[in-house]
């Protein structure tokens, strides 16, 4: 499907409707858990509205919404994950005390990750040649499930050992785990804006 779909009608697709803005405020380990299941419901409305042409649709720069969905998976299953483990396994990244604010680690990120490729083994896999409604579905659910899991996670996390443990971020170093939950948030928007304003520039 690369480069071979230029426009398409207008499926009315729904921009996606907030940013990592809206969560800029979450700090405290409730915030974020509640931002995450937000985050499920306006990723999961956006992606629901993308039609399965839109969903897999290849552009010549760039990945398709389907590449990019496959990469938050492969990140986010991560964070899921780890959140999953004992406690003192973390302690091998050392520790920390103090977590900054989401806006200082946007800052931090976009100056520590200029120029640097972070995808690596987290790149997408193989992009799907003829997609489905069925493969749609079932990526954004894995996706939108991860949301869920990372909440409920955090009901077994005390707010200071957020900040006490640190886990490794791919071009930031060592982060607390406050840290890489923000990260995580901001990694969704980063990917799912752009596609979303790529998608509906289409429709012009």
């Amino acid at each position: 499907m690369t480069g071979i779909i230029k426009t398409f009608p207008n499926f009315g697709i729904m921009k996606l409707n907030m940013d990592w803005t809206d969560f800029q405020d979450a700090h405290q380990r409730l915030a974020i858990q509640e931002s995450f299941e937000k985050i499920k419901s306006g990723v999961g409305e956006f992606l629901d509205s993308v039609s399965v042409d839109k969903f897999f649709w290849k552009p010549e720069i760039g990945w398709s919404l389907e590449q990019n969905v496959k990469h938050l998976w492969k990140s986010t299953a991560l964070v899921s994950y780890s959140l999953s483990l004992p406690k003192f396994l973390f302690l091998i990244f050392g520790t920390g005390e103090n977590s900054r604010n989401f806006e200082t680690l946007v800052q931090d990120y976009h100056s520590m990750s200029r120029g640097v490729s972070q995808a690596g083994l987290l790149q997408p896999f193989t992009m799907t040649e003829f997609g489905n409604e069925f493969l749609k579905k079932t990526l954004t659910q894995s996706l939108l499930n991860l949301y869920s899991e990372i909440s409920s996670a955090l009901k077994y996390w005390k707010e200071e050992d957020l900040d006490y443990y640190r886990m490794p971020h791919p071009s930031m170093g060592f982060v607390t785990v406050r840290e890489m939950l923000l990260l995580t948030i901001y990694h969704q928007f980063h990917h799912l804006k752009i596609v979303s304003d790529r998608l509906n520039s289409l429709n012009e």
